[in-house]
């Protein structure tokens, strides 16, 4: 096909350029001194001959692209061996062959596409038949493997999606048992004391079992949500007795370790939902804002509602912080 092309444009060319230099052969002969007709023909015969001889090497250059694309094909490699054999003229004799070669890639194309997407292979599949041409007589047929691969895709996808929800809904069942069974069994809450670290063990379980009780709501499965619903329910009643006593442990275990710096901690209120920091450290407003922003996570973890500080027992001008608005039943969120 460029060949012909190339061949088409060399053959006007050169009639334009006889026609110019019969009637003035220095128009196309500019290397020598008034040149007469006769030199100027020699000079286009030698073109002409030349333009023979590369015609002729390019026709023989055909039944090399067939033949190198027939080579290609015997290894598979058929997006080279097309690229091979669309290179042979359209005017050759073995363009007819050259064409049959290609439908024959085609043809290939679509019965190892096929057999790719019964292996369930869409990604290869659609690899094969996307490169076929529009003019092939096989387009239509890979436009319809095309379309039904986009389809066993998103299927296949379906399906997935729906045995990792069937999988995770096992996994998040089998948890949500085992934690009532736990629950049932009953807990031995006193392993959670001992240090600030023991009792925060304590609240992560909490929190353990709040997040199977979302995951469980999230599943849409009537069993596991009515489990849910269980483990939430028994979560509660335990954070509503267990709170309390975690604060209580919480003063306590910090009054142990401030007792060097002659701090005083303890909780009071209902609940025991206030904590009270008392020591000469806390004469200054400095640092019982310093202090307080360091302890106030900590403290809000444990749900304390307020942390009072005062430099001296019974003093009455102290500074207090508001904490956790929350209620000792509402779960704990990440």
């Amino acid at each position: 096909m460029i060949v012909s092309v190339f061949l088409n444009a060399i053959f006007v060319l050169f009639s334009v350029i006889l026609l110019i230099g019969l009637i003035k052969p220095s128009t196309v002969i500019r290397w020598k001194k008034n040149p007469n007709r006769s030199e100027f023909l020699a000079y286009w015969l030698l073109g002409v001959i030349l333009i023979i001889i590369i015609y002729t090497t390019a026709k023989g250059m055909d039944i090399q692209h067939i033949d190198k694309g027939e080579a290609q094909m015997e290894q598979g490699n058929y997006s080279q061996a097309t690229s091979i054999l669309e290179n042979v003229d359209q005017k050759s004799k073995y363009y007819s062959k050259a064409q049959n070669l290609l439908m024959k890639i085609d043809s290939i194309k679509i019965s190892e596409s096929k057999a790719q997407i019964e292996r369930g292979f869409y990604v290869t599949a659609n690899s094969k038949v996307e490169s076929i041409d529009k003019e092939s007589i096989y387009y239509s047929e890979a436009k319809k493997i095309l379309k039904d691969v986009d389809s066993l895709k998103r299927l296949h996808k379906q399906k997935k999606i729906k045995r990792t929800a069937e999988e995770e809904n096992r996994k998040i069942k089998k948890q949500i048992v085992q934690e009532l069974s736990s629950i049932n069994e009953g807990i031995d809450f006193s392993s959670y004391r001992g240090s600030i670290e023991a009792l925060q063990n304590e609240i992560i379980l909490f929190q353990k079992w709040s997040r199977l009780c979302r995951r469980g709501r999230r599943t849409r499965d009537k069993e596991i949500m009515s489990m849910a619903k269980t483990l939430r329910s028994k979560a509660i009643n335990i954070q509503l007795k267990e709170f309390p006593k975690l604060r209580s442990e919480c003063a306590k275990e910090l009054s142990k370790v401030m007792w060097e710096d002659d701090i005083d901690v303890y909780a009071n209120w209902t609940d025991n939902r206030h904590i009270n920091f008392t020591g000469g450290w806390f004469a200054a407003n400095k640092k019982k804002k310093d202090f307080h922003m360091k302890v106030q996570k900590t403290l809000k973890t444990f749900r304390f509602s307020k942390a009072s500080y005062r430099w001296y027992t019974g003093d009455s001008d102290y500074t207090y912080f508001s904490i956790y608005e929350g209620k000792d039943t509402d779960l704990i969120s990440e």
